[in-house]
């Protein structure tokens, strides 16, 4: 039975936007459709979606505006990708434009509303600097009480148990970057449960802020690199140079952050808990430090809270934008426009 699988490879951090898309469609053949509204395009790439995927597996890139809207799917098996313009960067190569633009035309602009939604998402963006500086103190606290010899020690154990007897496969591996989550104009979303519910061995790594969780992931998956597996880096959305889990499908397990605001516990007899505030921390640091991180936690979950309510507020002009686009939209007309475009890639 074929499979669905949906991630993000983009999203509004405390870095601004971030796009990792060329890394998950390297080498394919790549489409792309054009069209201000992301409801139609969405409905595009339903109606495509429908036609593969009784036969293909199929991946579907998220869309960090909004969980209503897709900006693309992948069917690997056939080496194709068919990607909304808004997610297309530079370093690509097209092989087919497809634009709605003349088949489903819009008369209005709204550059005006438009204007005032980039205002709210920059708006969005400091605020969550501003959140990411303050967590910066907090982290400060837990690296004065780390023994990192304990840390590395327990990083090599787990390097031990998972690739002592894996084989060395004589290939370049590929690095697959995604995100964890992202921030969208409903609020923050993470789709753990759906990435991880088919793999079978799966770390929850705990922690606190600065504890090396990210690094700890970061030097499992350079030993799979090593030793020619591809990864799946699964980056912050808040932080994206911090990478919050990997998954190596190969090998059959993933390992992740699962601390606040994204904990998760242990379903199955194979899943494990790292806790690397109990391996590596000075005993009775969160006691020590209580009113401090009380304190930073408060102020930094205030700042994220306004970034989130800026990007809100720019969803309530994008929703008001994308009903006027709709009364444009002839859902038939779609559905046999794609009858025919589907024909064309086949």
């Amino acid at each position: 039975m074929p499979k669905t699988l949906c991630y993000y490879v983009s999203g509004h951090t405390a870095d601004g936007y971030v796009n990792f898309l060329s890394s998950n469609v390297k080498h394919m053949k790549i489409v792309t459709i054009t069209h201000p509204s992301y409801t139609l395009k969405t409905m595009f790439l339903q109606e495509i979606k429908k036609y593969y995927e009784m036969n293909y597996d199929i991946e579907i890139i998220c869309s960090a505006i909004s969980k209503n809207f897709i900006d693309g799917i992948i069917i690997r098996e056939i080496n194709l990708a068919i990607i909304a313009n808004d997610l297309i960067t530079s370093d690509l190569h097209i092989h087919k434009e497809i634009s709605l633009e003349n088949t489903f035309k819009i008369e209005q602009n709204f550059n005006e509303k438009k204007e005032t939604i980039k205002a709210y998402i920059q708006t969005c963006f400091r605020e969550l600097r501003k959140g990411l500086k303050i967590h910066d103190d907090l982290e400060s606290i837990y690296i004065q009480e780390m023994d990192f010899s304990k840390a590395n020690m327990l990083i090599e154990n787990t390097i031990e148990q998972l690739l002592d007897n894996v084989p060395v496969k004589e290939r370049q591996p590929h690095i697959y970057r995604r995100l964890f989550g992202t921030n969208t104009i409903e609020g923050s979303i993470n789709i753990v449960p759906h990435l991880i519910r088919t793999v079978s061995k799966r770390y929850y790594i705990k922690g606190r802020a600065g504890t090396g969780k990210s690094v700890f992931m970061n030097k499992i998956a350079d030993a799979c690199l090593q030793k020619g597996y591809d990864i799946e880096y699964y980056h912050c959305s808040l932080e994206p140079n911090s990478v919050d889990m990997i998954l190596v499908r190969t090998l059959d397990f993933c390992m992740f952050d699962s601390t606040d605001p994204h904990e998760f516990f242990p379903e199955h007899k194979h899943d494990k808990i790292i806790d690397l505030y109990e391996a590596a921390v000075t005993p009775g640091t969160d006691e020590k430090y209580a009113e401090n991180i009380k304190e930073i936690t408060q102020a930094y979950k205030a700042y994220m809270k306004k970034g989130i309510n800026s990007l809100k507020k720019a969803g309530d002009i994008l929703r008001a934008i994308e009903n006027e686009y709709f009364a444009y939209i002839d859902t038939e007309k779609l559905k046999q426009y794609c009858k025919n475009i589907t024909k064309q890639l086949a």
